[in-house]
């Protein structure tokens, strides 16, 4: 997974689907502000 912080990248990697989903939640949120 990528994820972008400040114009760098960095890798993520998630070994549990239920961390996936709380990551993507969290990545909405952040996105919709």
């Amino acid at each position: 997974m990528k994820s972008g912080k400040d114009g760098e990248y960095y890798y993520v990697t998630i070994e549990s689907d239920e961390e996936l989903e709380k990551l993507k939640e969290l990545t909405l949120k952040k996105v919709k502000g």
